[in-house]
Formats: structure tokens, C-alpha cells, sequence
């Protein structure tokens, strides 16, 4: 599924029958007044329905709102659960000429998966005459933030403005796609609330002339974690690349200021911020994206002019241009690109040296597919150029199996330019799977045979919901085993059969499982064999395997190969009857998934369900309804590692209370 941002207008959403301006139409101008906007004072509120079908299991909700304010939520426009109401001291109006303008974060995972989120805005204390204000509301899926300074809303273009971000504008000025100015003693502040769980992070800021920028934890900027500005006597356009790890590491909560003033205020010439966007360190894996989704934001390296437009395409034309930085979790992946227009293409292994890779010959309205093996040099496709080296950097900083993708216009003179649609990254096919699917677990041909498929689990009887815990003491041959939060008992007879783990999202909110297997000593990985029952929703498992030869830091791992329990495209008709899975992962051409392994990293993702056709069908991750967050899911029953020469095995892990076992057999 697409990860995206959307813009959200409220004045067209309202249910309530009351007039005010829009909140999205700004009073511009050097030390305007904050902007027009929802005022509802005393007994009158505004309940907007959101559609949040496609945001799957996460997204956030920003907020920017001013005065005596009750913020409540809803699913269904009946039950009502309050988020926000203003504390006394909180009216901007009392601050002087609309210079604070925080804004709030609110994590929806606990409204989600759902149709709609319904936002009811109230005054809190209809007595006493202030009412509330609403200036701007925004929803991320992913929680990183990627906008234009200076505004931009209405959005013109699909890029949001920075409206909803502002903390402080001290007579700022800006206009809409063309930044925003800071000069003088005068500055602008954002803030940024950052999902918790990822620390390594980079803010990346289109900036040029006499620029100051700091970074706090702390809106009053008594402590600066970071401070740069811009060479003396330099002001050109450059994009810097901020690592935020070592500021969010003293955060509890990955909440940050962004500040920037005048380096030389004297002068008055004043600094610009034109675009910023902050991303998480990610691998690039199985997947596709457009431009200006949220997977595009997390590859994005730099951006020198190019825009949004012409049904979310990212143009470059004349001088301008932009860069993907893409780190590959298998090595020989390949891109396909989808062009069109007048595409310069090249590629690096450092960012600064490049190599054409694509010139287009004419100016095509139509898309083009263009292939290109990054590890290979190989190109295909319309304008392919011959003789490309390897163009992977072994290594960039932390960052393994680098390689950067430039666009650009291929004819700069006469004002066509190139547009990008998308990208997939496709892994290489040596390391492979097979599945046979049986209605007789005996039946099943791979060895060894699974110890517990002979018993049939029944239906589901209940879904435990529950966090990411580990299960102590760790069962031998583990240091650490972790379930998920969907984890369900199993058996109308209440005999609990071993149907093992269970990933699931049907009754709430769903984790990747993830099972954590260390090793005494240096092991040789042959096979993987999955072992699962198919029923009533349950029925696609997706398996990727990680492995390790350090230690058990998210880096130490490279990513060695996935397994999937059945085809794009196969259904679950007839709905709950019981199949029988076994997926085997292995290397045909090596013989061995990997040599010398002290740790693997087995992760349980759910993959696509379409349920609009009546009965279960299996998208490919990535397509409308598809990715990993769907209402989809397996029971895992056996898992057996396959190594090379010593039979090892290990049996019957219990789960404590819920009297679930899952297997895992170490052949040698």
C-alpha cells in the first residue's frame, strides 16, 4: 500500500451547519495576524468526518488550534473519546501578534484500522467568551514531515506547506512555493513530534542565503543541540543533510524545535528555507513508490528545484534536479523506473561522481519503463547507455549497498524537462522459495516432516490483544522469543491444539511477529521451512529472514531471503476450509542460505487482503489494498532451520496461559 500525506481542508468537511472562513486561506504579508480560520464559541462546535479506509494500522493527526478548545474522537459519530483541551494559559491571542502557533500530534493507532475518524471541536468553557480556534489539520501515515516553506495551502501542487508545522513565525515573512524568509532579529520556529521508536533519523533542508539554524529539545532553545549556518560570504542554494540521531537519543518522546534566524542580522540580507523534509534510516527492499508518498520522502537525498504536478509526478526542467539515495537490502537488486518527457537519468556511488545511465532522444508524453542493475551496470530501455561500471558503494558510512539516482532535464534549452512516476525495487531471485498447499498435512513432500499439522485447530475462539513482550525465562536455545500483539487460543472444544503463533489484525491493531533465534556458536544456514494452516481470514503468511554474523543490533542484519505460503492472486475460495502450507526458502545455485550465523531475525508480516470481491484474495505488497497492513494473516505452526551437518532440534516452545506451540527443528 502507498504511504502518503494528505492535506486536509476543513471548512469541506464540517457537519455542522456553521459558517466561518477558511482555515486554509492565509493573511499574508511581513507580521500578518496567524491566518483565518473555524471559530466556535459557546454551544456551537464542528464534528468533520474523515475517510482513514486506506491508513491501515497507523497514522498521525496534526493539529494547529488556539483558545478555550475540546478536541473529542469517534469511529462512529456516537462514542466520544476526549484528546485535547486548552489549559488557561494557552490563548496565541495573549501572546502578542500571532507568534506562538504550536501544534499537536495525536497518535491515531488506537482509531485505527477503521473506516472513518470523525474530530468534534468544541468550546471547553462556553462561559467565558474565547471559543476555539482551528487553523489547520494535516494527517501523516508514517509520522515524518516533508513541505514546502512558506505555505502552500490550498495546496496548488500536492506538497503541503509548512502551516501546520509553525511554532513561532516572529514577523517572518513567506510566500506560497517560494519559502520562507527569516532576516534581521527576526526568526521561525517548527515543531516536530517524530515517532518514538526510531532515533535514526535525518532532516534534510533545502536552505540559501544568510541562514541560522538550531536544533533544541526544548521550545525556548535554553539548551541548542545543533547549530550551523551558512559559510561567510556564501549564499547560494544547497541542501543540508542533518543526522538526528545523537539529538533524539536525549529525548523521551522524539520531540524537536527547528529554528532558523539571521546569521548576520546587521546586514538585514536574511536567510531562506525552501523546502524540508526528515526521514528514518530504511532499507530498500521489495517495494514501489510514486513521488511525494512517504516511502518516496524516506529516499530522497536531495532536491534542487524539481516540483510536484501533472497527476503526482515529480518534473525536473532546465537547471533543476533531484536525487534518491538508495541502500539495498540484497545485493543485484534492480530498479524500474516509469519516465517520461525529456529524462536525463544518471547514477553514483557517492553522490558526486556520475555516470548517464538513460538520455531520452525525444521529448515522450508517454511513459517509459527503464530497467537498470545498479551492481551490474546493466540498463534496458528507451535512451539506455552501454559500458555502465558497478555503481554500488560497498559501504557509506553505516549504510550498505549504496548507490544514488540523479533526474534531470535532458535538454535544458527548450523548456520540456523530465518527469518521474515511479520506482520498484526488485531483489534478486537467488535465494528462493517454494510452497505446496495440501488438505492433508501428511501429504506434504518437503522434509522433514511437520511434528503437529495432523491436528486440525478448529475455528478461532478468541483474539488476546497484547504488546510486543518477551516471554521469560527464554526457552532453551534462545536468549530472547518475542509474540505478538494479536495472539489468539484456538479449539471450539477448548482442547487447544497446537495451532501455533497467530499474526493477525482482524480484532485490532497488528505487530509484525517477530521470532529472535541466537546461536552457541558460528552456524551454516541451509534451508527454511514454514509450516501453516490456511482458514477463515487467516490465510496468507509472508516470512522475511534476516540474518546476522555480529551481534543482534537492528544494523548487524542483512536481509536474506522471503517465503510467502501461497501466489499473488490466490483466494481463500471456498472461505474456511482448512489447507495445509509449507513454504521452503533455500539457495539452488549455492546450496546454503548463509554461512558463518549467530543470529536470525524471523519477521511475520501480514501481506494483502482484498476483501471487496467477497472472499480473500492475495495482493502483492505495495498495490492498492495490499502492503503488510491488511486484515490478513497466518498461523505459523512449525518453523524448522535446516543447517548443515548436525541434527539439532528444538521442540515445543510453550506459551505460558495460552497453551500455544510453535516448533522450531534445527537440522545439521
Amino acid at each position: 500500500m502507498k504511504l502518503f500525506a494528505i492535506l486536509i481542508l476543513f471548512s469541506g468537511i464540517a457537519f455542522a451547519d456553521y459558517s466561518a472562513p477558511d482555515p486554509n486561506v492565509c493573511n499574508r504579508g511581513v507580521d500578518s495576524a496567524a491566518r483565518a480560520a473555524e471559530i466556535y464559541d459557546a454551544s456551537t462546535n464542528g464534528i468533520y468526518r474523515y475517510d482513514i479506509s486506506a491508513f491501515g494500522n497507523e497514522g498521525v493527526y496534526i493539529l494547529q488550534i488556539d483558545g478555550d478548545y475540546k478536541v473529542e474522537f469517534s469511529n462512529d459519530n456516537n462514542v466520544w473519546t476526549t484528546e485535547l483541551t486548552a489549559p488557561a494559559w494557552n490563548y496565541w491571542t495573549n501572546k502578542g501578534p500571532a507568534k506562538s502557533m504550536s501544534p499537536y500530534y495525536i497518535n491515531l493507532a488506537s482509531y485505527l484500522p477503521a473506516n472513518y475518524l470523525y474530530v468534534r471541536i468544541s468550546d471547553n468553557t462556553p462561559a467565558n467568551g474565547n471559543g476555539a480556534r482551528v487553523l489547520n489539520a494535516q494527517f501523516l501515515q508514517r509520522g515524518y514531515p516533508e513541505f514546502y516553506a512558506g505555505g502552500g495551502e490550498p495546496n496548488i501542487d500536492p506538497l503541503a506547506g509548512d502551516q501546520s508545522y509553525l511554532f513561532e513565525k516572529n514577523n517572518t515573512s513567506d510566500s506560497i512555493h517560494n519559502g520562507r524568509t527569516a532576516n534581521n532579529y527576526n526568526y521561525f520556529t517548527y515543531k516536530f513530534d517524530l515517532p518514538d521508536d526510531e532515533n535514526k533519523c535525518k532532516l534534510f533542508a533545502n536552505v540559501s542565503g544568510e541562514y541560522k539554524i538550531e536544533i533544541s529539545t526544548n521550545y525556548n532553545f535554553s539548551t541548542v543541540l545543533y547549530s550551523t549556518q551558512n559559510p561567510s560570504g556564501d549564499t547560494s542554494r544547497r541542501t543540508l543533510r542533518i543526522d538526528l540521531e545523537s539529538i533524539l537519543s536525549q529525548t523521551s518522546d522524539n520531540l524537536i524545535y527547528f529554528k532558523m534566524s539571521d546569521s548576520d542580522p546587521a546586514d538585514a540580507a536574511g536567510g531562506k528555507l525552501k523546502e524540508l523534509w526528515i526521514t528514518p534510516q530504511v532499507s530498500a527492499e521489495k517495494m514501489t513508490f510514486y513521488p511525494y508518498d512517504e516511502i518516496e520522502t524516506a529516499f530522497l537525498w536531495d532536491n534542487n528545484g524539481s516540483g510536484i504536478a501533472w497527476g503526482n509526478t515529480r518534473y525536473t526542467d532546465l537547471s533543476n534536479f533531484f536525487i534518491y539515495r538508495f541502500n539495498f537490502a540484497q545485493t543485484n537488486s534492480s530498479i524500474q523506473i516509469e519516465t517520461a518527457n525529456e529524462y536525463l537519468l544518471q547514477g553514483s556511488s557517492n553522490g558526486t561522481d556520475w555516470v548517464d545511465l538513460f538520455i531520452a532522444s525525444s521529448n515522450s508524453t508517454s511513459a517509459e519503463t527503464l530497467t537498470f542493475n545498479p551492481f551490474t551496470g546493466e540498463a534496458t530501455g528507451q535512451g539506455a547507455q552501454s559500458g555502465i561500471p558497478n555503481l554500488v558503494a560497498a559501504s557509506f558510512g553505516r549504510w550498505d549497498n549504496v548507490f544514488f539516482l540523479r533526474a534531470a532535464d535532458a535538454d535544458p534549452s527548450d523548456g520540456n524537462g523530465g518527469q518521474m512516476r515511479k520506482i520498484t525495487v526488485t531483489p534478486p531471485e537467488h535465494v528462493v522459495y517454494t510452497f505446496e498447499s495440501k488438505l492433508n498435512s501428511g501429504n506434504l513432500s518437503f522434509q522433514p516432516q511437520p511434528d503437529d499439522l495432523g491436528q486440525m485447530p478448529g475455528t478461532t475462539k478468541s483474539i488476546i490483544q497484547g504488546g510486543m513482550h518477551p516471554v521469560t525465562p527464554a526457552p532453551a536455545g534462545f536468549n530472547k522469543f518475542f509474540d505478538s500483539d494479536a495472539v489468539g487460543s484456538f479449539g471450539a472444544d477448548n482442547t487447544y491444539h497446537g495451532c501455533g503463533l497467530l499474526q493477525d489484525g482482524i480484532s485490532g491493531p497488528s505487530s509484525d511477529t517477530i521470532i529472535l533465534v541466537q546461536f552457541d556458536s558460528p552456524k551454516t544456514i541451509a534451508e527454511l521451512h514454514f509450516f501453516t494452516y490456511w482458514g477463515d481470514d487467516r490465510q496468507f503468511g509472508y516470512f522475511e529472514l534476516w540474518g546476522s554474523t555480529t551481534g543482534t543490533a537492528a544494523d548487524d542484519y542483512s536481509k536474506l531471503g522471503t517465503a510467502l505460503n501461497a501466489d499473488y492472486g490466490d483466494t481463500n475460495d471456498p472461505p474456511n476450509t482448512m489447507i495445509y502450507r509449507l513454504a521452503r526458502l533455500y539457495d539452488p545455485i549455492d546450496g546454503v542460505i548463509a554461512d558463518n550465523i549467530t543470529s536470525l531475525k524471523i519477521v511475520h508480516k501480514n501481506v494483502g487482503y482484498n476483501i471487496e470481491s467477497g472472499k480473500g484474495v492475495m495482493l502483492e505488497p505495495g498495490t492498492s489494498q495490499g502492503g503488510y497492513i491488511s486484515i490478513s494473516g497466518s498461523a505459523i505452526n512449525e518453523i524448522d532451520i535446516i543447517g548443515i551437518p548436525e541434527p539439532v532440534t528444538i521442540y515445543y516452545l510453550s506459551f505460558i496461559i495460552y497453551y500455544f506451540m510453535i516448533f522450531f527443528r534445527f537440522n545439521q
